[in-house]
């Protein structure tokens, strides 16, 4: 089984986590932390490694952070480095975080090329048409 564990400026990781509940449910599996204005990066390594330690029984350990460079993807690198059953993605979004906990509660691997692809397949614009105009309007989302 797999663990994620979700992590990013501001509000970032509490702000998935509870829309990750709100839409899929809660999963004991998922953990995250959230880098504030009041807190050191080495606070904040070590509040990420407390998490990381209450999934130790995991085989391996998705790490989702929200940009490339930030304190907290190179906290995510670091502790990489240190554990091999890490993995580390940026830019993330609300897509990557449900398919791999969906997955992930049944026991089915992913890759990390499919998790990416599966985030830049989430990413576009909407488009109004008369044809859909009338038509997505009226449908009821999630």
């Amino acid at each position: 089984m797999n663990g994620i564990i979700i992590i990013g400026h501001g509000n970032f990781g509490s702000g998935l986590n509870s829309t990750l509940e709100i839409i899929a449910g809660k999963y004991d599996f998922v953990k995250y932390g959230d880098f504030t204005s009041e807190k050191s990066p080495e606070e904040f390594k070590a509040e990420v490694r407390l998490e990381l330690e209450k999934l130790r029984d995991k085989d391996k350990i998705f790490f989702f952070t929200d940009v490339v460079g930030g304190t907290p993807f190179k906290v995510a690198c670091e502790l990489k480095l240190e554990d091999d059953r890490i993995e580390v993605f940026y830019g993330t979004n609300m897509a990557m975080i449900i398919e791999t906990c969906m997955n992930s509660q049944f026991d089915i691997e992913l890759d990390n090329d499919s998790i990416a692809k599966i985030g830049k397949s989430n990413i576009d614009s909407f488009k109004l048409t008369k044809k859909n105009q009338a038509q997505e309007m009226a449908e009821e989302g999630i």
